[in-house]
C-alpha cells in the first residue's frame, strides 16, 4: 500500500516552507521485542506539564490526528535543541539530503518544523518535519523523527515519512496499521513483562490515545480501548 497525498500533508507543507518531490518512503521489517528485561516493571507516568484531557488541539499536530496538549506536551527549547541535534543528522543521513540549514537551491534537503513543534512523553519524544526542494515549492513528504531518552540524553530511535496518515502512530480519524510477522502482544503496561491482554495480526487498525513511553529499551504507544504495544508493531514504514 503506497502513502498518497492528504490534508494532513498539506497542513504539514505551510508549516515546514519544504518543496519537491525525494525518495518514496521504504518499509521496514519489525522484529520481535528483544526481552531485556530489567529488574522491576517499568510503567507510564505522567508527562510533565501534561494538559488535561479535552482541551482542544493546538495549530498544529505533531503525529496524524495527536492533539499536543490532550496526549502529551511541546518540548521546551532545551529539549527541542537536543532531540533535533540527536534526530536530524541521522535522518539526513538516511535520506541522503543536507540539512536545510546547508542546502543550496535546487537541492533536496530535510528540515525540522520551527518550535513550537514535536511531542514529549515519558522518556520519548517525536519531532515532525519533512524534505523538499530548496528554497520553496510542493511537499515532498512530511516526516516524524522519533527518538528516547536515558542518563546519557536524547537518542535516535528511526524515523517515517509519507504523504498521507495510516502508516504511523495516529489517534481515532487516521489510525494505525499494524506491522508485524504474525501476530503483536499489547500489554496492561509498558512493559515485557506485564501481563498479555491480546495479539493483533497484521494489518489490524488501531488507534493511539498517548504520548509515547520509553521503557525496558522500547519505545510504547497505548491503543484505544486496549493496552499498550511497542514502536516497533505500530510504524510501518519505519526506516533507520
Amino acid at each position: 500500500m503506497r502513502p498518497a497525498h492528504s490534508a494532513a500533508a498539506a497542513a504539514f507543507a505551510v508549516a515546514l516552507l519544504v518543496a519537491g518531490c525525494g525518495s518514496p518512503p521504504v518499509a521496514r521489517s519489525s522484529s520481535s521485542p528483544a526481552a531485556q528485561v530489567s529488574p522491576s516493571a517499568a510503567t507510564a507516568s505522567p508527562s510533565p506539564n501534561a494538559t488535561p484531557s479535552g482541551v482542544p488541539c493546538q495549530t498544529y499536530e505533531p503525529l496524524p490526528g495527536l492533539c499536543v496538549g490532550v496526549i502529551g506536551r511541546i518540548p521546551t527549547h532545551q529539549e527541542y535543541v537536543a532531540m533535533t541535534a540527536a534526530g536530524a543528522p541521522a535522518i539526513e543521513h538516511s535520506l541522503g539530503y543536507k540539512d536545510w540549514s546547508a542546502c543550496s537551491n535546487g537541492e533536496n534537503c530535510f528540515r525540522v518544523s520551527p518550535e513550537p513543534s514535536g511531542m514529549v512523553g515519558t522518556d520519548a519524544g517525536v519531532l515532525n518535519g519533512g524534505y523538499g526542494q530548496y528554497p520553496g515549492g510542493g511537499l515532498g513528504a512530511a516526516c516524524w523523527v522519533f527518538l528516547y531518552r536515558d542518563s546519557g540524553g536524547w537518542h535516535f530511535l528511526n524515523f517515517a515519512c509519507a504523504q498521507n496518515p495510516g502508516f504511523t502512530p495516529g489517534s481515532a480519524d487516521t489510525g494505525t496499521h499494524v506491522f508485524v510477522s504474525g501476530c503483536a502482544n499489547y500489554r496492561t503496561t509498558p512493559s515485557l513483562t506485564a501481563t498479555v491482554l491480546g495479539c493483533l495480526a497484521k494489518g489490524t487498525v488501531v488507534n493511539v490515545d498517548s504520548a509515547p513511553v520509553y521503557a525496558e529499551a522500547h519505545v510504547w504507544w497505548q491503543l484505544t480501548g486496549r493496552g499498550w504495544m511497542a514502536h516497533d508493531y505500530l510504524c510501518e514504514i519505519c526506516r533507520v
